[in-house]
């Protein structure tokens, strides 16, 4: 369809015969044939353009204020790379809880609201120059949003590209806890001239998953969990390792009296250690706003006990987990507090009980009550050891 550049060249064409009715010819060779060889030229230009697809690559599973990199790359229907790269706008919308950053060197997003796009939303961009080195070099960002990327609804971000010239890369900023789509992607052709345009939505979208916060535990948390991470261990006498001198502070129950007899000498079997540790119950519920409080308290409690070798059973709302250093299921665990649900606490008689609200999570170890925010060490955040985002 004509772009308003295009529906202009028209209207100057259509002036142009106007007048050529009055002034002769002349105006016709000066205005009305650049303008349909234009308009011609155009026309051809986009009917020629292939149908195209994307592949995406998602940026992948991560925490609550994380930024992970997404990548769109635009080929022809059939899988064949563009051999005449065209120019057009290139569209990726993003759900609410993702949030695309614009580029230090420029650029904007804008905010969708209800499915549209909240024009009143839009921000100037600090300049008009090309995305940093590894975009596409013919690319620049457009029409764009919060530079500080607090974006409350659906997002969507708009390049301004040769379209199949290369790969169309963005940062994603993860706001919110759950299960978000990047997608779908709508291209828009236009030609050279700017006077006809096609848009085309690319069916096909992605999901990636934002975890939970988890926050390092300060001296408070620390001190409350020391208990039952003492609670956790019980050391137990394993099986036979070897017989060597005697040293003293050896317990005398690990003479070995008849092989000192032959030695003459004092003789101790020792044996190898053996830990068994025992499981820490954990329960946690939250009140209709208190879901998020609840998943990040959560997550931060029993990573820290699983970190000090404590296994942890944890009861939720929608289930329970194992979790613990030798059977694993902290990734399990992360992935159901992505999506948890609020809900009554299952077992009030656990040995740690977590109730969010919406403004925070109190933390009953053993009878002693905490907030959550006073056991953290102030704004740490990130995964828990030993588990990749």
């Amino acid at each position: 369809m004509l772009t308003r550049r295009g529906r202009a060249v028209v209207g100057v064409a259509g002036v142009a015969v106007l007048l050529a009715l009055w002034f002769g010819a002349r105006s016709l060779n000066a205005v009305v044939v650049p303008a349909a060889v234009a308009l011609s030229a155009g026309y051809v230009q986009l009917s020629t353009t292939p149908d195209v697809t994307v592949e995406r690559t998602p940026p992948g599973d991560a925490h609550v204020g994380e930024t992970r990199t997404a990548e769109l790359t635009l080929a022809r229907r059939d899988g064949e790379m563009i051999a005449r790269p065209f120019p057009g706008d290139v569209t990726e919308r993003l759900a609410a809880g993702l949030a695309p950053i614009p580029p230090n060197d420029g650029g904007n997003v804008r905010e969708r609201a209800d499915g549209d796009v909240d024009e009143n939303r839009r921000f100037s961009p600090a300049n008009q120059n090309a995305p940093r080195s590894g975009d596409v070099d013919e690319s620049r960002w457009l029409s764009s949003a919060n530079q500080k990327s607090e974006i409350s609804g659906d997002a969507e971000i708009t390049f301004e590209t040769a379209v199949g010239a290369g790969t169309l890369r963005y940062d994603v900023r993860y706001e919110s806890r759950g299960r978000h789509e990047l997608g779908p992607a709508t291209v828009t052709a236009t030609d050279a001239f700017g006077l006809f345009a096609r848009e085309t939505e690319l069916t096909g979208s992605e999901p990636t998953l934002v975890y939970p916060r988890v926050r390092r535990l300060g001296r408070v948390g620390r001190r409350s969990l020391g208990r039952l991470e003492e609670f956790g261990h019980s050391d137990q006498r394993g099986e036979f390792a070897e017989l060597r001198e005697y040293v003293p502070g050896d317990p005398l129950r690990d003479i070995n009296w008849k092989t000192t007899a032959k030695r003459d000498e004092l003789i101790v079997t020792e044996f190898a250690a053996e830990t068994e540790a025992e499981s820490v119950s954990v329960a946690a519920g939250a009140n209709a706003d208190g879901a998020d409080a609840m998943a990040e308290a959560t997550a931060s409690v029993v990573s820290s006990l699983v970190a000090s070798g404590v296994p942890v059973d944890l009861s939720l709302p929608r289930g329970d987990l194992r979790v613990g250093p030798e059977y694993g299921g902290e990734r399990a665990m992360l992935r159901t507090l992505a999506t948890v649900a609020a809900g009554p606490v299952p077992d009030g008689d656990a040995d740690v009980v977590i109730k969010g609200r919406a403004d925070d999570a109190s933390v009953d170890v053993r009878g002693a009550s905490h907030q959550f925010s006073e056991m953290v060490d102030g704004d740490s955040a990130g995964a828990p050891a030993g588990v990749a985002a």
